[in-house]
This record gives structure tokens, sequence and C-alpha cells, in this order.
């Protein structure tokens, strides 16, 4: 557990916690375990889903299904985007590359705009016949972390969509737990916040595209 990771989580659990007495590491560990129970149910191959991949509606269902299942028994707002009504009105910031920064990078969508902009790239991934499968997934990859709807697992929940997605349409998958630099990620992620611009990010993340097997490691 890094240390962003451990004061989100603290902060987290000071005002949404499931129950007073979790500690962080017993939320970082449940909400993990919750993740990798999700990942084995949604990285199979299973034809009959496909004629939902063309309803933007499922993939905003989905979102919050996962952010949902991941953190059930960690937080009270699990599967609910941030509200105005929530501490420091809802706002977060995001996108340090290393422990070292101080400084956010980014400001998430305000609460009151997320539901709409989820909407909207939902449609977009689902009517984007022109680019390939890689780089549709990963634009709705970092458009959706840019919104950041939730205040923590965004990338987790980011993270087996693109691989549902990918193993339904293509049979590959992307081995995440591969990347040789998180912050060379991060960095080409930020990048394409700031520029719109994703094509550094889908060649990054193309040198870890494999045939799905099953029972990897993400």
């Amino acid at each position: 557990m890094d240390l962003e990771e451990f004061n989100t989580t603290s902060d987290l659990i000071q005002d949404f916690g499931a129950e007073k007495s979790l500690n962080v590491e017993e939320a970082v560990r449940i909400a993990w375990n919750n993740y990798r129970k999700l990942e084995n149910e949604f990285f199979k191959e299973n034809q009959e889903l496909h004629s939902y991949f063309s309803n933007p509606n499922y993939w905003y269902k989905l979102i919050r299904f996962l952010h949902y299942h991941i953190f059930n028994g960690v937080y009270t707002n699990n599967g609910s985007f941030r509200k105005n009504i929530d501490p420091n009105y809802g706002k977060v910031s995001f996108g340090k590359q290393s422990n070292r920064e101080i400084k956010m990078q980014f400001d998430g969508t305000i609460p009151n705009e997320i539901e709409a902009k989820i909407e909207d790239i939902c449609i977009k991934f689902t009517n984007n016949q022109i680019e390939s499968k890689l780089d549709r997934v990963i634009r709705f990859y970092q458009q959706f972390v840019k919104i950041h709807p939730f205040y923590d697992g965004n990338g987790r929940v980011g993270r087996i969509i693109t691989n549902h997605f990918l193993i339904q349409q293509s049979g590959e998958s992307l081995n995440w737990a591969d990347f040789d630099s998180k912050r060379s990620f991060i960095k080409k992620l930020n990048y394409a916040h700031k520029s719109d611009n994703i094509e550094p990010l889908v060649k990054y993340c193309s040198k870890y595209l494999f045939q799905y097997i099953g029972n990897e490691d993400f």
C-alpha cells in the first residue's frame, strides 16, 4: 500500500466508512479482494454479452455495479457518484505522478455534471466504430478517469471495463500487473488528460496486450 492509497482510504473511512471500527489496512484488503473476485467474473468470454455492448446504458450501469461491489463492506457510498452535499462539496483533485509531488494536476468533474458526462462518454464509446478496439477502450478509460466520478477506485473500475471489452471483442486483454512503470503509465495518462491525445498512452498499453487464456494476474 503506497502513501497516497493509505491517506485516501483513511480520509474516506472517516466520511463514508461502512463500519466505524474499520481500519485502513482492513479496508484496503477487503476492496482488493472484492476487485479480484470481479476480475474472475468479468474476464470470461461470453458471446451472449455482445448484443449489450452497443447499448450505452449497459456501460453506465456496469460502472456503478463494479464500484458498488469493489467497495462493498468498505464505504457506505459504494456505487454512488460524488455529490455536492458530501464533505468539500464533493470536489476532488488527482493526477500526481509520484508520492514526492505535492500538487495535484487535475480537478474531477463537479458533482452535478458527473452523470451527464458519464452518459456522454458511454454513448461515444458505443458509437465509435472508426478507431481500433484498443484505441476505443483506452479513450473511454482516459475520459472516465478524467471525470473521476468516484472518490476512490476509478482506475480499478476502468481496468475491469477495459479488459471486459477487449476479451469479448477480440479475445485479448491488457496485463496491467506487467506494466514496467506505474509512473510512466500515469505520465502518459496525464498527457492525454491535458492534450486529448491518447496515442502515446495507446502505444504504451499495446506492449501489454496479450491473447487472453484465463486465470492471468491482472
